[in-house]
């Protein structure tokens, strides 16, 4: 969580980290004025986006992008959250990484007119419809990141990461 953290404040700001109610992992957070934690007592994605969501509407302003990612994306770093920010920035507002073979995911980039939208999501499903929305259309930029294949949710997954370096 830490080097996730470090990794999205090099090129994002404020930076909302959404955490499970009663989760001792805030002390993994480098220490900033920037970070702010979102707490949320269950659900699925869509429940800690919109927990993200309205935590940074709390705070006011209006963000002109959105930079959405998950924890568990150990080969996500700031080169891919800048090509996504870049691409976002060239197109319409919309990137979203592209793990190969047409697959696309977080993280993602969305326009901060998208914020009151993640702020209703609830249940299992995170950005991804936005995302197939946008890519249907044909106004969504993408970024090359075949590591989006990988993600870290068990110790099996901790070994395979491991045993591809």
């Amino acid at each position: 969580l830490g080097w996730a953290a470090a990794e999205l404040a090099a090129v994002a700001s404020p930076l909302v980290v959404v955490l499970a109610e009663g989760s001792p992992a805030g002390h993994l957070l480098p220490a900033s004025d920037a970070t702010v934690i979102a707490r949320v007592a269950g659900g699925g994605l869509g429940d800690s986006l919109a927990a993200g969501a309205r935590t940074l509407a709390s705070l006011g302003g209006s963000p002109a992008q959105l930079l959405i990612t998950l924890v568990d994306l150990p080969l996500a770093d700031r080169r891919l959250y800048s090509g996504l920010l870049a691409a976002a920035h060239a197109g319409d507002g919309w990137a979203a990484s592209h793990y190969g073979e047409g697959v696309l995911g977080p993280p993602a980039c969305l326009p901060g007119a998208a914020l009151a939208e993640l702020a209703t999501f609830s249940g299992e499903a995170g950005a991804r419809a936005l995302i197939a929305r946008r890519a249907a259309a044909g106004s969504l930029a993408t970024v090359p990141f075949p590591g989006g294949r990988l993600d870290v949710d068990t110790e099996a997954d901790y070994a395979r990461l491991l045993a591809s370096s």
